[in-house]
């Protein structure tokens, strides 16, 4: 099936308003709508005032959940969710406070299998048991009765450990001793309607319609090698133009000039074999070298299209010792205020910026450039 080809109108839409709007108004999931948005590199929907404000019905979830289900219910980044929790002083949900039933199932059952029914840290269970002084719990040898072993394999080992009050270690084994199999979820067939609807829509609405979750929709769609609406994203295409920006600049910057994602940069230098404008190891000629120490780590660095930090380890290495002030002479200050600042650094050798200061240091007038 051809793919959905986005739109320049579509294009033009993204950041204007929530993802999740847009994508019913054109028929595309979320993560399409995100995906073709950061590949454009227009920034997400921010609406005035209320960029990052926090509800107060969001932060009552806060604690109730562990951060990554809380992030995922309320679409935020998880560090956004961890950030806010601890700015509340909330607990995590694991060191939640504890209730009186929480502590009567202390010592009940092992440290871990408690974790795995309450949703908290072995170390947390530990420690509060430890702290009522409540003994570790022991397993003590129970016979298996006939309406116990009838149960194996019925449902998982885990819900069965926990239905029993048995260990899971003792489940398993004796469901291999009675070499009964392994508990199997019951999957729903797929109809022959439901697989045409497949690769027609989002995976999203194909989902809502069948009554069925996004990654089993995208699953037997990729078994079936039917190619769907999100699969491709349709890349903006290189002008001749940006092309002859490469390799002028960093790819950071050139990134920033044409709204693209550093690795499109990047990626795309690499193509047409042009070398990065400032590469992080590039050789030292010794043109390059005879200019350390003339003059600041910072000028030289903007000179040569180093980083400072290259530029200071170079100098160090060689042995050259820093860019000492030369101190102003006289017949140089006379100079100042007569000629333009450049013409005036040209001919002392000095800075722009240097020949500035001093001139405002000794309050006289600038002479404006011929």
């Amino acid at each position: 099936m051809p793919v959905k080809r986005w739109r320049k109108s579509e294009v033009r839409l993204l950041g204007t308003k929530p993802d999740s709007v847009l994508a019913r108004q054109f028929g595309r999931t979320p993560s399409a709508l995100k995906n073709r948005r950061q590949l454009q590199g227009i920034p997400c929907f921010r609406e005035p005032g209320k960029a990052n404000r926090w509800l107060p019905r969001e932060d009552r979830l806060l604690g109730t959940d562990d951060d990554v289900s809380i992030a995922l219910v309320l679409g935020r980044p998880q560090g956004s969710v961890i950030t806010r929790r601890k700015r509340l002083g909330i607990p995590h949900y694991w060191d939640r406070p504890w209730t009186d039933k929480d502590d009567r199932l202390l010592g009940t059952r092992s440290d871990a299998e408690l974790g795995y029914q309450l949703g908290r840290s072995r170390r947390s269970i530990r420690e509060r048991r430890e702290r009522f002084r409540i003994p570790q719990w022991h397993y003590e040898k129970r016979d298996w009765t006939i309406k116990e072993e009838r149960q194996l394999g019925t449902m998982s080992d885990q819900d069965l450990a926990h239905k029993l009050k048995r260990t899971l270690s003792a489940v398993v084994t004796k469901r291999m001793e009675c070499e009964v199999p392994v508990f199997q979820h019951q999957c729903r067939k797929w109809e022959k309607p439901e697989i045409k609807l497949l690769g027609k829509k989002p995976d999203a609405v194909v989902a809502k319609m069948l009554g069925r979750t996004i990654g089993a929709i995208r699953f037997q769609r990729r078994e079936r090698k039917i190619k769907g609406v999100d699969d491709l994203l349709v890349a903006r295409l290189w002008t001749r133009a940006e092309e002859r920006l490469l390799g002028t600049k960093s790819d950071v910057a050139i990134a920033r000039i044409l709204k693209r994602t550093r690795v499109a940069v990047q990626a795309r230098r690499f193509i047409l074999k042009i070398p990065d404008a400032a590469p992080l190891h590039r050789k030292w000629t010794r043109e390059e070298e005879k200019v350390l120490g003339t003059a600041t780590d910072n000028e030289v660095a903007r000179l040569l299209k180093r980083r400072n930090e290259v530029v200071r380890l170079q100098r160090l290495k060689l042995g050259i010792p820093p860019f000492a002030f030369r101190a102003w002479l006289p017949h140089e200050d006379k100079l100042l205020g007569k000629l333009p600042d450049r013409d005036v650094a040209k001919r002392l050798g000095r800075t722009l910026t240097s020949v500035r200061d001093r001139r405002y240091k000794l309050k006289i007038p600038r002479v404006k450039d011929i």
